[in-house]
């Protein structure tokens, strides 16, 4: 949907520089997977041999290259101004904190795409100048992935009218020839993991023992040699 409120095929320039594979990529590999069946055009700028971009080889994703040590590298921002200007993109979408850095040298005239940023991390920002000038002046849109993200970045001096909350999640049909029956009969212990093992998202609410307020994988690792074999 265009910002008219027409329906029309997209094209799209999503930058995700990041090397290891997390959260935030599988949810940029799932977007990028339900835009391209919807028919959008959808580039990707991110670290060559990162694993977001060998897991989007089997997508009909436009891939390119795109490495940063740390927010001020700029090494990459002359050729991404040269790709958007040379490019009829709609939309570039930001989805790292590093990505979105970029923003403030890339071109801002009448004649350019919308710039969009999503914040999945659940860190405060500090407020500022140079966070009013990255979610206030640079981009069109910031899409927080739940409330508490979008309270975080209210604090922090974010328009509320720029900002839309978008929940973000996986898709668990993927799970679902999985068999419990299955498991037991052939006595293996299955252990999931749903969210990064960390005191921020609650690992300290569980009902493991956790008293020394140890990483959460050490009491599951404990239980896990218990069962003998698990996986």
């Amino acid at each position: 949907m265009s910002g008219s409120g027409d329906s029309r095929l997209l094209r799209i320039l999503h930058v995700d520089p990041e090397k290891n594979w997390g959260g935030g990529e599988a949810q940029v590999f799932g977007l990028l997977k339900y835009l391209a069946e919807k028919g959008h055009r959808n580039d990707l700028l991110t670290h060559p041999t990162g694993s977001l971009f060998s897991k989007c080889q089997k997508l009909d994703v436009g891939l390119r290259p795109l490495s940063m040590l740390n927010d001020l590298d700029l090494r990459a921002v002359p050729a991404l101004r040269r790709l958007i200007r040379s490019q009829d993109y709609d939309i570039v979408h930001f989805h790292t904190k590093r990505a979105h850095a970029l923003s403030l040298w890339l071109p801002h005239g009448a004649h350019r795409p919308k710039y969009v940023v999503t914040r999945r991390m659940d860190y405060p920002e500090r407020r500022g100048w140079y966070t009013n000038c990255l979610y206030n002046r640079r981009v069109d849109g910031v899409v927080a992935i739940s409330q508490a993200i979008a309270d975080l970045l209210m604090i922090a001096g974010v328009d509320a009218h720029k900002m839309r909350t978008i929940f973000s999640g996986i898709d668990a049909g993927r799970f679902a020839r999985f068999s419990p029956e299955r498991s037991r009969q052939e006595g293996a212990t299955v252990i999931g993991c749903l969210a990064g093992l960390e005191g921020r998202k609650g690992r300290h609410k569980s009902s493991v023992p956790d008293r020394r307020r140890r990483p959460l994988a050490e009491p599951i690792g404990a239980a896990g040699g218990r069962f003998g074999a698990a996986r």
